[in-house]
């Protein structure tokens, strides 16, 4: 069996995990129905005990059997499996029964996914800057547990410290994406033509593969003018 030769879920990787999930899955308990608040956080206990005794997941059977009764309830909740509640819902569920089925370090990955779709789907129901700072807190948390992934046996804060790392790296294009005004003021020197790798005064498709060669290797690009038809083909350059 090639899944007994996969590396085991160990559990300081687990409590990074866990802790990502129960704080991913908190702020969605002002709007997800009280039930499925409920069975989410004691799917993530039962988890969090198996890990801690040591135990093994639960069979398969039993977890598909689960799985359909959770689909059930969303149904009947909701009347349908499609939109934004019952799409959050089914998310947050299979979120802890993903926890409850891992077996092996590399599950982490499609745990995280999960995990940073919900932290991302909170922000469709509120964009307050108490619910911005719970999932920048869920995302640290969630870039431990991959950090805990690539290096098991590292200390709690030095996984820490990458995580932050990581995400403090990331901020800028956070800005740059959805607060541009922001990030002109905190960045004044970074202007959108800078992206303008091969000079001709415009930033468009004709920059990236310029970008990519000047990123590997090191190229100095000159600048290039290319003209188009009318159906948007290049004819000149």
């Amino acid at each position: 069996d090639s899944e007994r030769l996969l590396p085991a879920l160990d559990r300081r990787q687990g409590t990074w995990l866990l802790a990502a999930a129960a704080l991913t899955a908190a702020p969605h308990a002002m709007w997800l129905p009280g039930w499925v608040s409920a069975l989410c956080m004691l799917l993530l206990a039962w988890r969090g005990l198996l890990l801690w005794r040591g135990s093994r997941p639960p069979h398969r059977l039993l977890l598909l059997c689960i799985t359909l009764a959770v689909a059930v309830g969303v149904r009947t909740e909701f009347g349908q499996f499609f939109g934004k509640d019952p799409g959050v819902a089914l998310l947050a569920l299979l979120l802890g029964l993903k926890l409850l089925e891992t077996r092996a370090a590399r599950d982490i990955r499609s745990a995280v996914l999960l995990c940073l779709f919900l932290q991302l789907s909170i922000f469709l129901e509120d964009q307050s800057l108490p619910i911005a700072t719970l999932a920048l807190c869920g995302t640290l948390l969630t870039l431990g547990a991959l950090v805990a992934l690539s290096d098991p046996a590292g200390r709690f804060g030095s996984q820490l410290r990458t995580a932050a790392t990581l995400l403090m790296q990331g901020i800028p294009f956070m800005l740059a994406l959805f607060y541009p005004t922001l990030y002109a003021q905190m960045y004044p020197d970074c202007d959108l033509l800078l992206s303008d790798v091969n000079g001709d005064g415009v930033v468009n498709f004709a920059d990236i593969d310029p970008f990519v060669a000047a990123a590997t290797g090191g190229i100095s690009y000159q600048a290039w003018t290319y003209e188009y038809d009318a159906e948007n083909r290049l004819i000149a350059a």
